[in-house]
């Protein structure tokens, strides 16, 4: 478990008040035993000569997603992509040599990233209740983990007995997922967070629970075996071939994590404290101007993200853009006055507005003059 933006799962001591002090310290942070995450991975195999891509959506330091990747037959030629909020946990799932990218932000609410794309997902969420709903953090990642992940995917689940007891995540797991597998904790770790490791297996297409069905899952985890040690492992599930997602990345713009990018470009030796926004236009010499229309495919598309221009010209930018929803509205009839018709219609309009964020070493003063911008030292 990574982190818990919303709430707090530990275990229960004397006063409650030390314990959501402690857990909001490390942010809901209870990482998977690494020793169990290793077992976990040795349950399955990527076929010879064959890549895939793997997902953790809340991987904290990315440390037990090594263990379990490496504890795979042919896990070398995975490569992981994780989502973490904090940042300092973020920064060194970066530095680990299996970890292809890691996005620095909320999972559920902060990312934008390919659908139906990865055909292997390691996930202990944050635990406990996620909105005024009364849904469950767990469900909620589930929810999202479901549609990036490939038909025939698997998903290593790590949830507490209190979700293996909830309808409604139950409901989610049966009409999205085949079950290969239920295993529990170790006694020792079973004890801190009462954990389970269900090992699931997406369908080509949902297909509603039957009641019979559901109660039987909530009533079979309690008999659930140990998660089995190497020289128990038979045959080993087989992961399938999956192609790197064409878009991962964060919502937000944040052009303090382009930083150490930045730096590797002429031209771009600082960051501007304050960015501007301007719509279609591009400061200095962008290397071709588009038209609105063409600016809204590639903001739709998201491919109007990096680094552009050119090194030799020295006019290098660091680029975002973006499409944003704008409503106009009109009063049609009359004023009231007398002899008027009273009725008023209001007309609303939806439109959208096509912004980008530019990123340079240079700025527009307000005479419309080309002049260095302001520059704050990249730390």
């Amino acid at each position: 478990m990574s982190y818990d933006n919303y709430g707090s799962y530990g275990t229960k001591t004397n006063t409650d008040f030390y314990q959501k002090a402690v857990d909001q310290a490390k942010l809901g942070y209870y990482p998977t035993n690494n020793t169990l995450a290793k077992r976990l991975g040795g349950l399955f195999e990527l076929p010879e000569e064959e890549t895939a891509v793997a997902l953790e959506p809340s991987c904290g330091e990315a440390t037990a997603f090594g263990y379990f990747l490496k504890a795979i037959k042919g896990g070398e030629r995975i490569r992981g992509y994780g989502v973490e909020l904090d940042h300092t946990r973020s920064e060194l799932a970066k530095e680990q040599d299996f970890m292809e990218a890691v996005i620095e932000d909320d999972f559920i609410k902060g990312t934008v990233i390919s659908n139906s794309c990865f055909s292997l997902c390691f996930a202990n969420p944050p635990y406990g209740l996620g909105d005024e709903k009364g849904d469950r953090l767990e469900s909620m990642f589930l929810r999202s983990i479901t549609k990036y992940l490939a038909n025939g995917g698997i998903l290593v689940w790590i949830v507490p007995d209190a979700c293996m007891k909830n309808l409604v995540h139950a409901k989610i797991v049966l009409q999205g997922y085949d079950i290969l597998g239920c295993y529990r904790f170790d006694e020792e770790e079973y004890a801190k967070y009462r954990q389970f490791a269900l090992i699931l297996k997406k369908k080509s297409a949902k297909k509603a629970a039957e009641a019979e069905e559901v109660n039987a899952f909530l009533n079979s985890y309690s008999e659930a075996p140990f998660i089995p040690k190497p020289e128990e492992v038979g045959e080993r599930i087989q992961i399938k071939k999956s192609e790197p997602p064409k878009i991962f990345r964060a919502k937000d713009f944040k052009p303090e994590l382009y930083a150490e990018e930045a730096k590797k470009y002429f031209g771009l030796n600082a960051l501007l404290e304050t960015p501007k926004y301007q719509q279609t236009t591009l400061y200095a010499q962008p290397p071709h101007q588009l038209k609105d229309e063409s600016l809204y495919m590639c903001m739709s598309c998201g491919v109007a993200t990096g680094v552009v221009g050119s090194e030799k010209d020295r006019n290098l930018h660091l680029l975002k853009g973006r499409v944003e929803k704008v409503e106009s509205t009109t009063q049609v009839g009359g004023t009231g006055g007398e002899g008027e018709d009273e009725s008023v219609k209001v007309k609303v309009r939806e439109s959208n507005q096509i912004k980008l964020t530019i990123i340079t070493d240079q700025t527009v003063d307000d005479n419309g003059r080309i002049v260095p911008a302001k520059i704050i030292e990249l730390k």
